[in-house]
Order: C-alpha cells, then structure tokens, then sequence
C-alpha cells in the first residue's frame, strides 16, 4: 500500500490501480488491517485503517447495539495503542547498537526505523534507499537519460560450440558493477519444471542474520522458497551447463538452486547477496567463500509489481517469463559491492516465480562486458 501509493478508500471498494481486484472491504477488514499494520509497527498506517473501519459502522443505518459497542470498543483502544507507540518508539532509541541491528534485522518498516534513526547517521542512507526504492517499484525513473549512454543490446557467445552458433540474447543494463538481462534464455518448460519441482516442497523464507549467525523469519522478506539440487533432474543439470556459457562461472561450487514463491504483497526488502566475509568474520562453511555473482530467473510473468529494483543504480527489471538477470556482487579485489543493494517489490496483482543461483569461482575464462557485440 505505501510503496504503490493506494489509496484506503480505492482499496475499501476493491480497486488496485483503477482494476476491480477483489471484492470491497467490511469494517471488520479495515480493523484487521490496522492491527496487523499495528503489530508490524505501521503505527500511522494503523490508524488510517481503524478511522476507516470506523467512518464504515457509522454510515450503517440503523446503528445496532454490536457496531455501536464495537466502536466504544475500538475508539477506547485508540489511547493505549497511541501509549504503546510512544512506549515502542523510546525503548528502540535507548537500545545499544548490538540490540538495534537484530531488531532491525527483523523487517521494521522504514517509516519506524526512520524515527528511531532520526538523530543517528543511519537515517539519511535509510531515507534515500527507501525513497529510490518505492519510486523505482512505481515505475518512475530516477537516472537522467545521459547515464545510459554506452549501455547496449547484442549477442554473447559462448565457449562451446552450440552457443558459438546460438548466442543469447543479452541486454547490458549497467556497465559498473555489470547487470546484465538475458533475454529469452530459458523455455517455458523448463520455467514450469521447475515449479513443479518445488510446489510441495515451499516453505516460509528467512533471512540470514550476521550478529547470530541464524536464519530467522523476517518482515523484511514475505514469501515462501524451496531448494533443488543442481543434479536434481536431466533438465535442471541443462541449465546449468547453460548458467556456465552465460557468465563463464562454474556452478560445481555454487549453492543449491533457489526458488521462491511471492503472492500478493510478497517482497524483499533492501538487501545484498554477499555476505561481507572480510568485513564481518563468518564461517566460510558452508558458503565456499563469497558470492561472487548472482543469476536470477523469471519462471512467470507478474500482473503487477513484482519487480527486481537496485535503488542505488536507479534500475528497475520487469519481471519476464524465460529472462535471467545476472550482475556481480564483489569488486575485483573481493570486497562486497555494495552498489548491488536491490530488492523485491511487492507483487499488486497475480503470483511471481523465481530462481536464484549464488555463484563462488570462476570457471572458463570470459571477459565480460568485452564480448557484447553486434549491437542491435
């Protein structure tokens, strides 16, 4: 609702972006969505939606004695909710550093990190990442056109011989770290195999937290995931063989595959695939060292949202059915690139569908972006 701009009253009648999405909202949907925006520590979006719950018993004529009492009732909880932010509010600005980095590894909205940050010199990176992210997930354009001078469209060739005679398709999107779309680069049954494959399999995702060292579940990042062994099936190992002509990467030390389910509303939040490991100490085991890229499958179109966006490159990536999106998370000397900050727009209508692959070594070489060419 906030990244989208929708409006409480569009959305009480069923509409998401002037389409009938669903059918209209009661007074009892308005209070369930303010308490759970409450829980989520949406304090302001909390109270939007119980005024709204409010203003629909009040237009119900004749009043009856159980609206009347449920009012009473939601109106007298105003006053402690009102005293239980405040009360939130001071206890996340009097905690030490160590207590403010799990809790905000939980999720918060930015809206409350914004207010316990105020004063800190996390507010302005906060406030800018947000600000780019929910503009980019809109559709807007936050680069000028003359930053996108030398990006192209062409052909990469491989080093077998098949993709010597079949190149992909390949769109550079960004030339510094490179990212990269490939268009087109897997077929719609492959796509639906691997659904297939993992459709029984989903569970909550989660997200890997640096100060325990533990994968817990996170506001942060709402959907579900499964993992498939890269030998799992004959058509599983063929695109991995293909992921290694694309980036010239071995996948013989990469991490299971990746896949991940988002409904309506699903997202992930601002976040980087390395994990940092000169920075912040961790057990190289089981991760092989650091991610050194990324490959990102579309296995469906998306309605609406659903957008893979980097804020702080200004780019925003539809999702597509069969296109792969791939760019490079460490510097040439091994460091986290943290220019690759991206995330998951929420998904407004329909389901979304993608597979991740976290590459760890080179494998043939292959000079990148040098072997675009044939511009098109």
């Amino acid at each position: 609702q906030e990244t989208f701009g929708l409006e409480i009253d569009d959305l009480v009648e069923g509409k998401i972006k002037d389409k009938q999405a669903v059918s209209a909202l009661s007074a009892d949907d308005c209070f369930r969505l303010g308490q759970q925006s409450f829980n989520n520590l949406e304090f302001e979006l909390a109270e939007k939606w119980y005024n709204k719950g409010l203003s629909l018993l009040e237009r119900s004529k004749p009043l009856s004695y159980e609206n009347q009492k449920k009012m009473e009732k939601i109106r007298k909880t105003q006053k402690q909710r009102s005293m239980m932010q405040k009360m939130v509010t001071h206890l996340a600005q009097s905690s030490d550093e160590k207590t403010l980095d799990q809790f905000s590894g939980l999720g918060i909205p930015t809206s409350f990190q914004k207010k316990i940050y105020s004063d800190k010199k996390e507010f302005e990176q906060i406030d800018g990442i947000d600000d780019l992210y929910r503009r980019l997930c809109r559709g807007e354009k936050v680069q000028p056109p003359e930053a996108y001078i030398g990006m192209k469209c062409g052909y990469v060739f491989g080093n077998t011989g098949y993709r010597k005679m079949m190149p992909f398709k390949a769109e550079l999107i960004w030339a510094e770290p490179v990212v990269v779309i490939y268009h087109d680069v897997l077929t719609d049954r492959e796509a639906d195999h691997m659904k297939a494959l993992t459709q029984d399999n989903l569970v909550t995702t989660k997200v890997h937290s640096f100060t325990t060292h533990q994968a817990r579940e996170s506001l942060a990042r709402i959907g579900k995931t499964a993992w498939i062994k890269l030998d799992q099936t004959p058509e599983v190992a063929h695109v991995m063989r293909r992921i290694e002509d694309m980036t010239g990467l071995t996948t013989k030390t990469a991490e299971e595959l990746h896949v991940l389910n988002y409904g309506i509303g699903g997202h992930y939040d601002a976040h980087v695939d390395f994990f940092d490991l000169q920075m912040k100490k961790l057990d190289k085991n089981p991760h092989l060292g650091d991610r050194i890229a990324t490959a990102l499958f579309y296995l469906n179109d998306v309605e609406a949202g659903g957008s893979t966006v980097f804020p702080t490159l200004g780019l925003e990536i539809p999702a597509r059915k069969g296109n792969a999106l791939f760019w490079f998370n460490l510097k040439r000397n091994g460091d986290g690139d943290y220019r690759t900050v991206h995330a998951s727009c929420p998904v407004l209508l329909g389901e979304k569908w993608i597979t991740n692959l976290w590459l760890h070594e080179y494998g043939q070489e292959f000079n990148w972006p040098c072997t675009l060419n044939k511009d098109d």
